[in-house]
């Protein structure tokens, strides 16, 4: 087990160092929406997909995207929810949802707040879903999210 862990800190190190190498904006094509990916930040990866394949909203739903990126869950949630927040707390990432927001035609529904994972309290927003994706390093150092947030991870 121990080894396989370090394969996939190896693998995420990879990956992180690519993200922080690029230093041109991008453009991808996911499921009929256009995104811009800005330098630092984190891109799309099979995660974002299969959890935009799987989203089960409803039109009265309120969802929060924590850890958002470039925003491509949020930006697919808008297709079904009442409302969106977008969170990250890279400001690069923010502006990134923002302007993938225009982009999609989705700037009344969604809104992008710097944030280290939740929004601010002093918000009394309440939410009907919670879309989080972490990296796997950060579940493995002895981390309970269990007992830090009240949630179960599956």
């Amino acid at each position: 087990m121990e080894k396989n862990i370090s394969k996939v800190f190896e693998l995420q190190k990879a990956y992180i160092h690519k993200i922080r190498s690029c230093e041109e904006e991008y453009f991808i094509y996911h499921e009929g929406k256009q995104l811009i990916i800005k330098p630092n930040v984190f891109p799309p990866y099979i995660d974002s997909h299969i959890i935009i394949k799987s989203l089960k909203i409803e039109k009265h739903h309120n969802v929060l995207d924590v850890c958002s990126g470039s925003g491509i869950i949020g930006i697919f949630a808008c297709d079904k929810a009442l409302h969106v927040t977008a969170t990250d707390i890279n400001p690069s990432s923010i502006n990134n949802i923002e302007e993938n927001a225009k982009i999609n035609n989705v700037v009344g529904k969604l809104t992008a707040i710097k944030a280290d994972l939740f929004p601010p309290n002093e918000s009394c927003q309440k939410y009907d879903i919670i879309i989080l994706i972490l990296l796997i390093q950060i579940m493995t150092q002895k981390i309970s999210l269990k007992s830090l947030f009240g949630i179960k991870i599956i």
